[in-house]
């Protein structure tokens, strides 16, 4: 039997290791000619997927199907079941899942199979609610056709599971193996009919965007202690402005962005009084604050004696290859438009809200609602007989119309969320807004990730309608500031408990709060109580919280496979790694590897220190410890354990030519223990 998985990674870094010896003997063709089988084979078990991965699975079953195909009939039932299995599959793929396979009458859809989002607990969740319509539809049929109810239950949990493909060859599908899968089997059977179950692992990535009712604690079948359950019981959400992050329950105020809401407010004030508009772009990285300092701003206007207009648009990864959706939900927010409600209701919100807002006698007013995506083209006469460029210049054209109606009853403010995900024609509006100020009192400010800035280098760049904000890292001090704010019950916060987010967060808000529930859920902080205990024991993490892990796997996720490689192997070395020390644990497989370490540089996931300790090899360390916590978690027990001795023979080698042997015994000593 061919060797599989690690063992047969190992002989390909052999054999290739010995190929690229002889390179000098053989010559260059002869050796690429044998090399090419060996790397394409290499590449493949690669990017197979066999890791350990954060998922969200979704199981759905019929309630009583037993009963229903003796009621029905084998081949009724078999029509029904078809058309139950394509409702599902379509749900699941449209929201970025996959389904990993059909069971007798059940469904087991995972998102963050492949490439991991970080919002897949909401894409579940959203493939679970938009599938109802249609079953509803195919139930009344059941019930219309052969007097027989049919219901269905969904379980929903999202944790760790192991990835594999257990033929031959390592070329089949994926296989999820974990306990994710079996917590969510067993939430489906305790769901009541037509309800959808979640487990608190899922609740917490969900939590603001869903309405939901707690369920208790149930006892599952297979599963060592009892578990927290939410049912669904609407698709929206408590508000705007995200409640998912943080301790439940607990209402922080903001430290140290003080600085950033006062340049928000000043040049709002500018704006106002010169009438002239402005586009700020808030840039930083996923968690430093920039929802929150929105939501700040948002209350500093509501305290205004004059009121200004206030629209507040979000892009969202869903989004992708949806044009328009940032305006649209900007839109749909302001009026109370939902995506549920038929056309004429829609039309008829849309009406209210421009009249409302000084815009409802602009001409065309209808043509911006119908080039926004509103399904309204019918009931207004908007967009018929009108072809797809035509409309867009009637509709932008009405749409200025629109803001300067608007601007001459109040300023109006337009705040953006995550840039980074915007389609392109809203990208082109707003570099035009940028590059031609109005002489309107209108402000938008939109935030975005850095990438936005790598797609687009010269975002902003010399426009004189634009302003760059940036937000860094909180400092030591501001941090354990947030720390004594998020635990504001206590009545006292032992240092170690500072030590620890201070030294894990590294001045990253959300990380905050996430190590801080991490806490909670671990025992260590005791919310049962109005005044709130914190051990006197300090603890560590042994993993990743939850919901950091699914941020970050998604950053890495994107990574593409040979750069992706060289991060698993420098997560065994450490948070400071060397290039020599990399390429000892095995041949990594981007053709270049300089170019590999300039792609990870320029994804920030890696940066290079200025000084090396060994000399002949470049350092370089994880932007953040918990990147390299969760690339290092993704890896099977084999491969770290052929990872961690390979390390210690590379260090132990190294330290000895250096003449410091000493220096490096602990971590040569880690590696031999790890590598078992």
């Amino acid at each position: 039997m061919p060797l599989q998985g690690p063992e047969e990674l190992d002989a390909l870094d052999r054999g290739i290791a010995a190929l690229e010896q002889r390179r000098n003997e053989l010559g260059d063709d002869v050796v690429d000619t044998a090399l090419r089988p060996l790397l394409e084979r290499r590449r493949r078990l690669v990017a197979s997927g066999e890791r350990r991965k954060l998922v969200t699975v979704l199981v759905a079953d019929l309630v009583g199907s037993t009963p229903l195909t003796e009621a029905l009939g084998a081949e009724a039932m078999r029509e029904v079941i078809g058309r139950y299995f394509g409702h599902w599959r379509e749900a699941v793929h449209e929201q970025g899942g996959e389904v990993e396979k059909f069971i007798g009458d059940a469904v087991v859809g995972v998102f963050g199979m492949g490439q991991a989002r970080e919002d897949d607990p909401h894409r579940a969740v959203r493939a679970a609610v938009s599938v109802r319509p249609a079953l509803a539809r195919l139930a009344d049929e059941v019930r219309a056709r052969h007097g027989q109810v049919m219901s269905t239950r969904v379980g929903i949990d999202t944790g760790e599971v192991v990835l594999g493909r257990f033929d031959e060859w390592g070329d089949g599908d994926l296989v999820v193996v974990g306990g994710a899968a079996n917590v969510a089997a067993r939430l489906q059977t305790a769901a009541p009919p037509d309800g959808i179950l979640l487990s608190a692992a899922t609740a917490r990535h969900v939590r603001g965007s869903f309405g939901l009712q707690d369920h208790g604690e149930l006892e599952l079948r297979g599963v060592d202690r009892p578990v927290r359950t939410f049912l669904v019981h609407s698709a929206a959400g408590s508000g705007f402005w995200s409640t998912s992050r943080g301790l439940e329950g607990v209402s922080t105020r903001t430290v140290g962005r003080e600085a950033e809401l006062a340049r928000l407010t000043a040049l709002f004030e500018d704006t106002v009084a010169e009438r002239r508009s402005a586009v700020v772009t808030v840039v930083g990285d996923a968690g430093l604050g920039k929802t929150r300092l929105l939501a700040d701003l948002e209350s500093w206007l509501a305290g205004l004696p004059d009121p200004a207009w206030l629209l507040r648009g979000r892009a969202e990864p869903a989004h992708e290859g949806s044009p328009h959706a940032v305006l649209r939900s900007a839109f749909a927010d302001r009026f109370g438009i939902r995506d549920t409600d038929p056309p004429d209701q829609v039309l008829a919100a849309w009406r209210r809200g421009m009249a409302a807002m000084a815009a409802g006698s602009v001409e065309g007013i209808e043509d911006v609602a119908a080039w926004l995506g509103f399904p309204v083209a019918e009931e207004a006469g908007a967009g018929r007989d009108v072809d797809p460029a035509a409309l867009q210049r009637r509709a932008r054209v009405a749409l200025e119309a629109a803001v300067h109606a608007m601007c001459r009853e109040a300023p109006v403010v337009l705040l953006l969320e995550d840039l980074h995900w915007a389609d392109r024609p809203l990208l082109d509006l707003l570099t035009d807004l940028q590059a031609r100020p109005r002489p309107l009192p209108l402000l938008v400010v939109a935030t975005t990730r850095p990438p936005l800035l790598e797609e687009h280098p010269h975002w902003g760049e010399g426009l004189p309608g634009h302003h760059e904000l940036r937000l860094r890292p909180l400092s030591g001090r501001d941090t354990a500031r947030l720390v004594e704010e998020v635990l504001q019950r206590a009545d006292e916060v032992p240092d170690w408990v500072r030590t620890l987010v201070v030294d894990t967060a590294e001045g990253n808000p959300f990380f905050v709060e996430e190590v801080l529930a991490w806490l909670v859920d671990v025992g260590a902080v005791r919310t049962t109580a109005d005044r709130w205990t914190v051990s006197p024991t300090p603890v560590r993490p042994g993993t990743v919280p939850g919901t950091l892990r699914a941020l970050l796997q998604a950053r890495l996720d994107a990574v593409p496979s040979p750069e992706r490689d060289l991060v698993d192997r420098a997560s065994v070395v450490g948070r400071v790694f060397w290039d020599a020390a990399v390429d000892h644990l095995g041949t990594v497989s981007a053709a270049a590897p300089a170019e590999a370490y300039d792609e990870l540089r320029r994804r920030e996931v890696v940066h290079q220190r200025p000084t090396s300790a060994f000399a002949d090899a470049r350092e370089f360390a994880f932007r953040h410890v918990l990147l390299r916590d969760v690339a290092y978690d993704g890896l099977l027990t084999p491969h770290r354990r052929r990872f961690h001795a390979r390390a210690a023979d590379w260090l132990a080698r190294t330290a000895l030519e250096s003449g410091r042997p000493d220096e490096h015994a602990g971590a040569v000593a880690h590696h031999l223990v790890a590598a078992g």
